[in-house]
């Protein structure tokens, strides 16, 4: 509870728990967003809920220190690489890295058009 480089969150619907999504904040080292998890309850997946709590999550005020998000998926776990692929992350390598993860990344673009 005193840690202060991240947060958890949790999301509710009718006074239902029905996902979590856990983040780092950007340090000078590494300056970007990092998700550190992402849990939709299993009897409400495939409704677009973890969609919607990551497009929520990147466009948050608070969360405009840094436009860069990054999230490291075990090679174990092609479903979570797949779901971050459709809400338009990109994988940095086509192998995982050396401790067998997948580095994804997208960038948020903020410019006035």
């Amino acid at each position: 509870l005193r840690e202060t480089d991240g947060c958890q969150y949790s999301v509710f619907r009718d006074g239902e728990l029905v996902a979590v999504v856990g983040i780092k904040y950007p340090t000078e080292k590494y300056r970007y967003y990092c998700i550190t998890d992402v849990a939709t309850k299993p009897s409400l997946r495939g409704q677009g809920i973890g969609s919607e709590v990551l497009k929520e999550l990147i466009s948050h005020p608070y969360l405009q220190k840094v436009h860069t998000w990054r999230s490291y998926v075990d090679k174990k776990n092609p479903k979570a690489k797949e779901f971050l692929e459709r809400n338009g992350w990109m994988c940095i390598k086509d192998t995982p890295d050396e401790d067998g993860m997948w580095v994804m990344l997208r960038e948020e673009d903020h410019t006035v058009r």
